[in-house]
Protein backbone atom coordinates (compact mmCIF):
# COMPACT_ATOMS: atom_id res chain seq x y z
CA UNK A 1 0.00 0.00 0.00
CA UNK A 2 1.79 3.27 -0.97
CA UNK A 3 0.05 5.31 1.57
CA UNK A 4 -2.66 4.70 4.53
CA UNK A 5 -3.08 8.90 4.38
CA UNK A 6 -2.78 10.21 1.01
CA UNK A 7 -4.62 13.24 2.10
CA UNK A 8 -2.01 14.17 4.85
CA UNK A 9 0.70 13.89 2.42
CA UNK A 10 -0.89 16.06 0.36
CA UNK A 11 -1.31 18.75 2.84
CA UNK A 12 1.99 17.65 4.53
CA UNK A 13 -0.12 17.04 7.32
CA UNK A 14 -0.45 14.34 9.91
CA UNK A 15 -4.65 14.59 9.80
CA UNK A 16 -6.44 13.14 7.11
CA UNK A 17 -8.66 15.08 5.15
CA UNK A 18 -10.73 15.23 8.43
CA UNK A 19 -7.34 16.46 10.36
CA UNK A 20 -7.98 13.12 12.01
CA UNK A 21 -4.66 11.36 13.15
CA UNK A 22 -4.92 7.82 11.74
CA UNK A 23 -1.79 6.11 13.73
CA UNK A 24 -3.52 7.46 16.48
CA UNK A 25 -6.90 5.85 15.48
CA UNK A 26 -7.03 2.15 16.05
CA UNK A 27 -7.92 -0.09 19.12
CA UNK A 28 -5.36 0.22 21.83
CA UNK A 29 -5.06 -2.51 24.20
CA UNK A 30 -3.87 -0.22 27.14
CA UNK A 31 -6.52 2.11 27.07
CA UNK A 32 -10.46 2.15 27.35
CA UNK A 33 -10.33 1.84 23.23
CA UNK A 34 -9.71 -1.42 23.87
CA UNK A 35 -12.12 -3.31 21.53
CA UNK A 36 -11.23 -4.32 17.91
CA UNK A 37 -14.13 -2.44 16.45
CA UNK A 38 -14.04 -0.28 13.33
CA UNK A 39 -17.05 1.35 13.93
CA UNK A 40 -16.90 5.44 14.75
CA UNK A 41 -13.29 5.29 12.93
CA UNK A 42 -11.65 7.14 10.09
CA UNK A 43 -12.62 5.39 7.21
CA UNK A 44 -8.66 4.93 6.59
CA UNK A 45 -8.40 3.38 9.76
CA UNK A 46 -11.75 1.33 8.86
CA UNK A 47 -9.98 -0.20 5.33
CA UNK A 48 -6.77 -1.10 6.96
CA UNK A 49 -8.65 -3.00 9.84
CA UNK A 50 -10.74 -4.95 7.22
CA UNK A 51 -7.12 -5.69 4.59
CA UNK A 52 -6.12 -6.76 8.18
CA UNK A 53 -8.36 -9.45 8.62
CA UNK A 54 -8.93 -10.52 5.34
CA UNK A 55 -4.80 -10.88 5.07
CA UNK A 56 -3.40 -12.57 8.02
CA UNK A 57 -0.18 -10.70 7.63
CA UNK A 58 2.44 -12.05 9.92
CA UNK A 59 5.30 -9.93 9.48
CA UNK A 60 5.36 -5.95 8.25
CA UNK A 61 6.46 -2.94 8.43
CA UNK A 62 4.84 0.47 7.78
CA UNK A 63 7.52 3.16 6.73
CA UNK A 64 8.43 6.97 7.75
CA UNK A 65 9.68 10.11 8.06
CA UNK A 66 11.18 11.96 10.64
CA UNK A 67 14.05 10.19 11.85
CA UNK A 68 16.27 6.96 10.96
CA UNK A 69 15.63 4.70 13.45
CA UNK A 70 13.78 0.53 13.17
CA UNK A 71 11.10 1.09 15.71
CA UNK A 72 9.57 -1.72 17.16
CA UNK A 73 6.85 -2.49 19.75
CA UNK A 74 5.16 -1.55 22.54
CA UNK A 75 4.78 2.23 21.10
CA UNK A 76 1.95 2.38 24.11
CA UNK A 77 3.29 0.74 27.10
CA UNK A 78 6.44 -0.06 28.49
CA UNK A 79 5.57 -3.57 29.14
CA UNK A 80 8.16 -5.70 27.87
CA UNK A 81 7.49 -6.86 24.11
CA UNK A 82 6.64 -10.89 24.08
CA UNK A 83 9.12 -11.07 20.70
CA UNK A 84 11.72 -8.56 22.17
CA UNK A 85 14.64 -10.83 21.22
CA UNK A 86 13.78 -11.69 17.55
CA UNK A 87 13.10 -8.50 16.67
CA UNK A 88 16.18 -6.84 17.93
CA UNK A 89 17.90 -9.67 16.26
CA UNK A 90 15.77 -8.61 13.21
CA UNK A 91 16.19 -4.67 13.94
CA UNK A 92 19.86 -4.79 14.11
CA UNK A 93 19.85 -7.24 11.19
CA UNK A 94 18.09 -4.50 8.92
CA UNK A 95 19.78 -1.55 10.62
CA UNK A 96 23.52 -2.86 9.66
CA UNK A 97 22.19 -2.60 6.22
CA UNK A 98 21.30 1.05 6.26
CA UNK A 99 24.72 3.12 7.28
CA UNK A 100 22.92 6.23 8.66
CA UNK A 101 20.69 3.58 10.76
CA UNK A 102 23.80 1.53 11.78
CA UNK A 103 25.57 4.87 12.82
CA UNK A 104 22.73 6.41 13.89
CA UNK A 105 23.81 8.61 17.35
CA UNK A 106 20.55 8.79 18.57
CA UNK A 107 19.76 5.42 18.58
CA UNK A 108 22.10 2.64 19.32
CA UNK A 109 22.50 0.45 16.60
CA UNK A 110 19.77 1.98 14.99
CA UNK A 111 17.04 0.35 16.79
CA UNK A 112 14.86 1.31 19.60
CA UNK A 113 11.33 0.79 21.38
CA UNK A 114 8.55 2.64 20.05
CA UNK A 115 7.66 3.40 24.20
CA UNK A 116 11.19 4.07 25.05
CA UNK A 117 11.39 6.58 22.20
CA UNK A 118 7.84 7.97 22.75
CA UNK A 119 4.54 7.19 23.95
CA UNK A 120 2.07 6.47 21.09
CA UNK A 121 -1.62 5.34 21.68
CA UNK A 122 -3.98 3.31 19.19
CA UNK A 123 -1.11 3.06 16.92
CA UNK A 124 -1.32 0.62 13.55
CA UNK A 125 2.15 -1.20 14.81
CA UNK A 126 0.78 -2.29 18.51
CA UNK A 127 -2.79 -2.86 16.97
CA UNK A 128 -1.73 -5.39 14.43
CA UNK A 129 0.17 -7.46 17.00
CA UNK A 130 -1.75 -7.41 19.62
CA UNK A 131 -5.05 -8.24 17.48
CA UNK A 132 -3.95 -9.87 14.54
CA UNK A 133 -0.41 -11.68 15.69
CA UNK A 134 1.06 -9.54 12.86
CA UNK A 135 4.96 -8.72 14.20
CA UNK A 136 4.65 -5.19 12.82
CA UNK A 137 7.43 -2.65 12.78
CA UNK A 138 8.42 1.26 12.34
CA UNK A 139 11.03 1.94 9.71
CA UNK A 140 11.49 5.51 9.79
CA UNK A 141 13.44 6.62 6.56
CA UNK A 142 14.38 9.96 6.85
CA UNK A 143 14.98 12.61 8.68
CA UNK A 144 12.63 15.15 6.81
CA UNK A 145 9.46 14.53 7.36
CA UNK A 146 8.22 15.59 4.09
CA UNK A 147 10.92 14.74 1.59
CA UNK A 148 10.84 15.87 -2.08
CA UNK A 149 9.95 13.18 -4.42
CA UNK A 150 12.81 13.12 -6.44
CA UNK A 151 14.78 11.96 -3.08
CA UNK A 152 12.33 8.80 -2.45
CA UNK A 153 14.76 6.73 -5.16
CA UNK A 154 17.23 7.23 -2.67
CA UNK A 155 15.73 6.04 0.28
CA UNK A 156 14.45 2.93 -1.37
CA UNK A 157 18.19 2.16 -2.38
CA UNK A 158 19.29 2.74 1.01
CA UNK A 159 16.52 0.44 2.37
CA UNK A 160 16.11 -1.75 -0.49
Amino acid sequence: MPSMNPDGAHKRSRGNGKNQDLNRNFPDFTTTDNQNDPRNRQVETQAIMKWQKSRQFSLSANFHGGAVVFNYPWDTTARTFSLESLIKKLGLSYAEQVAEMRDSREFPGGITNGHDWYEVNGGMQDWSFHWHNDLQVTIELSQKKWPRYSDVASYYQDHK
